[in-house]
């Protein structure tokens, strides 16, 4: 959500893009502000690994028995 002044409230809210430029504007060289640029960088990149289905055995989840399959189910509650 952009505030009425043009600044972000939350990080979530600015765009990757923007984050890099961040990482190189003379305000945000502290340590505190590059530290929270890229681990929400980092964040976004992991959070995008995730849906990426290259990254899935299917041979492994091929592979699992019913009772094995039953308790992925269980744990993830989607039995």
């Amino acid at each position: 959500m952009k505030m009425k002044n043009g600044n972000y409230n939350n990080i979530e809210d600015v765009s990757t893009s923007n984050l890099y430029k961040m990482l190189e504007m003379p305000r945000y060289q502290s340590k505190d502000y590059q530290q929270m640029i890229k681990s929400e960088i980092k964040f976004r990149e992991m959070s995008n690994s995730w849906t990426d289905g290259s990254l899935i055995n299917t041979n492994a989840i091929n592979n699992l028995s019913t009772e094995q399959l039953n308790q992925v189910a269980d744990i993830l509650g989607v039995k």
